[in-house]
């Protein structure tokens, strides 16, 4: 049977989920509706049933996700001017957006969070007053008082570019935001999630701040001071002495005994931690896979999770002290399992109570936002559910020899065999290998699980096995090692030292062996998880195969992971996303319809949510670069960034009227002025200056009467005064001396007659002038951002069309005859033919695919901004040389949409007119193709 569980875009809403029975198994009915908030795990059924109108934190998450949309709908009110024009950047209604358009899932959490710290007080008090007092008190009861907000979001469903969008919203209203600091702190589990986390400093991250800021507002982003942090860096030190920590003896004469009366204090270590942000600088702080900080409760247990809490232990008491010293204004956790290790008694939900926002994993499968897991469906046996979900309880937990038991070797080869001779194929036919993982519960299973998957090296023969996977084996059928190993396996955590004899250490010198790793046993270690993190690119890109010990290391962002083995045993959901985490990264997006699903194989994890999915999966789709192309600048497209318009208004313009000039003489004055300074020298005035000056002051008091109300003609003189610039009057004034029933021998004359003024002001008149919709830029103030152009175009994209077409493997690709950029990205095959006709129209001097580009034009929805997206841009080429651009907009499959005919109004009849209103610009056309076999047609007849 074919299944495919994508109901949406990923940029949709959702408005309706698939039915899970009381095991929580997906049943494959739609349901009308959004999937409430409502399990201890995020998921009905599993982890246990909670009431979401009872038990919180999902009672609070639901009302928020109600009064969100209530507020998003309603045209985000309570905002600051720069709030909306983020919100309305992000929120493109139209594909082909400049930059990054957020997934819905991304919008819904930054709307969560202005909500609650911005919009909400004005927009609905009391349910802010409740949600903000109940968060206060959660704070207080398991915080300690720290302010945190915490915010659940798959794996894979982008919370990096959520922490840059809210560090974003925070700077550019720093002057009115109580978030008014601009220093940063982000804090990760790990290194891979450091290294990771560093786009987020502004000068390392440009790709993804430049896709997420408008340009007017980059100026903010300069003012971020970031600083990205491990937790284990607020450990507190021992002081040293010639570079040795004191022993008993020196502690001693030191006048203490205790260790810690020789470590550094929490002050001493927040200053080394923060050396560089001041001694008194506040921090907004960032934690990412947040599940890893919270305050533990009741005794430590031994066991699997005493590590877990003492690490806790440690990043919680980093906030405390920042929070003590008045350092810290709040804290944002993000994770895609905010949820507790060991739930507290008096809780009735897995989720940390101070989580606000909650997308969890299968409303992101749901969304096509990540691969959907395969799991087995049925077997020929007569258990309850199949074998192979629950492969460590099938073998029961046994531990494993370095011959495999039929009970575990006969699923794994299954799924090899569905790698080898399925999926292998078509991804390395689009460049891309495929990688398997196998995740164990301890070194003594994974080891094992290795040497049967990929051989074992015999030191004393100097010779390996063949390992029973072929495509797997890091040794030939002579016993020497093939010459690009493709497997390896890797402890996602540095062992305890006591472990670091027998099978670790032999794991580390094979794999040591095999990769050509050099130094101490320690750096040997990082050099594994190193490789570990570049699976898929550079010196790695030959791995296929990963045996892991525990759970794969969070801040692995591999996307061509394909199958999953667990050999452990999963209590959780918890377990079984962290652990899977890593494969469900989709490999690609195809535009922003519905998404081609990709599935990740998955044995040994008991999701009881997933199912069985389509026989033949598809490749995945190869992204290809669209570009601005060096040296042709000759074809370079400009155009006003447009956000909104100005009414139209009936303007009473000023004009002298030459009857009404009467004959008047206006006196002389000296010609030149010569004052001797301090020094003797002499100082003579500018005489072209002094004639400025003096028409600025008689141009001043006309534009004063002009304006001013009087008499029975107060209403006229009103209306009209406030159509009279300066510009107009310092026109007049000219004309008025240039007038033959004046004589001027010296304008400079006119600065000290008084009579002047009035005189001139009795020969004015003013004209009804009606104007047309005026258009607003983007940031009135700054005249740099009011164009934008095909310059500095960068970006990747997977969508399926473009013109020219792709070129076959050893053929160099074609480019744009008459554009900027090298391509042209499209959503429809007929868009490319519009493409075509571009390229190739012979009155067409260079053009533009307006995709990623930032060229939109603002249009009124039952009186709610929106933006369309026109798909074309282009410049005529025109017989007196004057400017002319075209607007393209192609309706084609777009022929249902109830709004195109508003859409086509306002880029014909308002957006074209108004800025073809200011010269600089030119002229400008709109030219809305329903008909590819007209489009030539068609834009020939705007070119005349």
């Amino acid at each position: 049977m074919c299944v495919n569980d994508i109901l949406r875009t990923p940029y949709a809403e959702p408005d309706s989920h698939l039915e899970l029975d009381a095991e929580g198994r997906n049943t494959g009915v739609e349901l009308p509706g959004r999937r409430p908030s409502m399990a201890a795990s995020g998921l009905p059924g599993v982890g246990g049933e909670v009431d979401p109108e009872v038990v919180e934190p999902h009672k609070t998450i639901n009302r928020l996700r109600l009064v969100v949309k209530e507020w998003r709908d309603g045209g985000y009110p309570g905002t600051t001017s720069n709030t909306r024009r983020l919100l309305e950047f992000w929120v493109r209604t139209d594909p082909g957006t400049a930059g990054m358009r957020p997934f819905w899932c991304q919008m819904e959490a930054i709307e969560t969070i202005v909500w609650l710290f911005e919009a909400g007080q004005s927009h609905n008090p009391g349910l802010h007053k409740k949600i903000t007092g109940w968060l206060d008190m959660t704070n207080h009861k398991h915080n300690d008082g720290i302010p945190r907000a915490a915010f659940k979001m798959a794996t894979g469903t982008g919370k990096t570019n959520v922490m840059a969008m809210m560090m974003l919203w925070i700077l550019v209203n720093r002057e009115n935001s109580d978030c008014g600091s601009t220093n940063f702190l982000v804090i990760a589990p790990n290194l891979p999630v450091k290294d990771r986390l560093r786009v987020l400093k502004p000068n390392e991250g440009k790709d993804l701040w430049g896709a997420i800021t408008p340009r007017s507002f980059r100026r903010h982003v300069r003012r971020a001071e970031v600083t990205v942090v491990n937790f284990q860096a607020f450990q507190r030190k021992t002081a040293t002495f010639d570079g040795k920590s004191p022993g008993k003896t020196e502690r001693a004469l030191l006048g203490g005994s205790a260790a810690d009366n020789f470590k550094e204090s929490d002050a001493d270590m927040i200053q080394r931690v923060l050396k560089n942000r001041g001694d008194d600088s506040k921090f907004i702080v960032i934690n990412d896979e947040a599940h890893h900080c919270y305050k533990p409760v009741g005794a430590v247990q031994r066991g699997d999770d005493e590590e877990e809490r003492e690490n806790a232990a440690l990043w919680f008491s980093a906030l405390k002290v920042l929070n003590e010293q008045g350092r810290l204004e709040r804290v944002y956790d993000f994770s895609a399992t905010p949820m507790w290790l060991s739930m507290p008694r008096s809780l009735d939900s897995e989720l940390f109570p101070w989580t606000v926002s909650d997308y969890p994993l299968l409303d992101a499968i749901e969304s096509g936002l990540v691969k959907i897991p395969r799991v087995p469906v049925q077997d020929d046996t007569e258990s309850y559910e199949p074998r192979y979900r629950k492969i460590y309880e099938y073998n029961n937990g046994k531990d494993l020899t370095d011959n495999l038991s039929t009970n575990v070797h006969e699923p794994l080869k299954q799924l090899y065999h569905d790698y080898q001779n399925d999926v292998s194929p078509k991804y390395e036919g689009v460049g891309v290998i495929p990688v398997f993982i196998v995740v164990a519960n301890n070194i003594k299973n994974a080891t094992a699980l290795y040497r049967w998957i990929a051989g074992s090296w015999d030191k004393k023969t100097g010779r390996g096995t063949r390992g029973k996977l072929d495509m797997f084996s890091n040794y030939g059928e002579d016993g020497g090692q093939v010459e690009r190993p493709p497997t390896m396996i890797v402890h996602s955590k540095p062992p305890d030292k006591t472990l670091l004899a027998g099978r670790y250490k032999d794991m580390v010198e094979e794999q040591s062996r095999l990769f050509e790793l050099k130094g101490k046993l320690a750096d040997r270690e990082q050099q594994i998880r190193d490789m570990l993190t570049s699976i898929g690119s550079g010196d790695a890109r030959h791995i296929r195969c990963v045996v892991s010990v525990s759970m794969l290391t969070e801040g692995w962002d591999a996307k061509n992971v394909t199958h999953v083995f667990g050999y452990r045993k999963f209590d959780s959901l918890l377990l079984c996303e962290q652990v899977t985490g890593r494969a469900l990264r989709r490999t690609s997006f195809s535009g922003y319809g519905k998404q081609t699903p990709e599935y990740a194989s998955v044995f040994g994890v008991p999701y009881t949510f997933a199912r069985g999915g389509e026989a033949d999966p598809q490749p995945p789709v190869q992204p290809y670069d669209v570009c601005s192309v060096p040296e042709r600048e000759m074809f370079r497209i400009q155009f006003p960034n447009v956000v909104d318009y100005r009414n139209p208004e009936v303007r009473r313009r000023f004009r002298l009227d030459p009857a009404k000039v009467k004959p008047y003489i206006v006196p002389d004055e000296p010609t030149e002025t010569v004052v001797v300074g301090a020094g003797g020298e002499e100082l003579r005035t500018s005489r072209r200056r002094r004639e400025q000056t003096a028409i600025w002051r008689t141009a001043w008091e006309v534009s004063r009467l002009l304006n001013a109300d009087s008499g029975e003609d107060h209403d006229t003189r009103a209306i009209a005064g406030r159509g009279l610039s300066f510009a107009d009057a310092v026109r007049i004034v000219k004309e008025w001396l240039a007038h033959p029933n004046v004589v001027c021998s010296d304008v400079v004359g006119i600065a000290a007659d008084s009579r002047a003024p009035q005189r001139i002001e009795a020969a004015c008149v003013y004209d009804d002038r009606h104007t047309g919709p005026r258009p607003v830029f983007a940031d009135e103030r700054m005249e740099g951002e009011r164009v934008l152009a095909t310059e500095d175009v960068k970006f990747q994209t997977t969508l399926q069309y473009q013109y020219p077409e792709a070129p076959s493997d050893d053929v160099e690709p074609d480019i744009l005859k008459k554009s900027e950029l090298n391509r042209a990205a499209c959503h429809r095959y007929s868009e490319t033919v519009v493409a075509r006709v571009l390229d190739t129209h012979p009155l067409i001097e260079a053009w533009a695919r307006n995709f990623r580009l930032d060229f939109r034009i603002p249009w009124l929805d039952e009186g709610a901004r929106r933006y369309m997206e026109p798909d074309f841009i282009a410049r005529v080429k025109t017989k007196d040389g004057s400017k002319l651009h075209l607007v393209v907009e192609f309706k084609g499959e777009k022929k249902d949409d109830v709004d195109e005919e508003t859409k086509r109004r306002y880029m014909e009849k308002v957006w074209c007119p108004a800025v073809s209103g200011y010269v600089e610009y030119g002229e400008w056309r709109g030219v809305w193709i329903e008909d590819v076999r007209t489009a030539h047609a068609q834009i020939s007849e705007a070119c005349s």
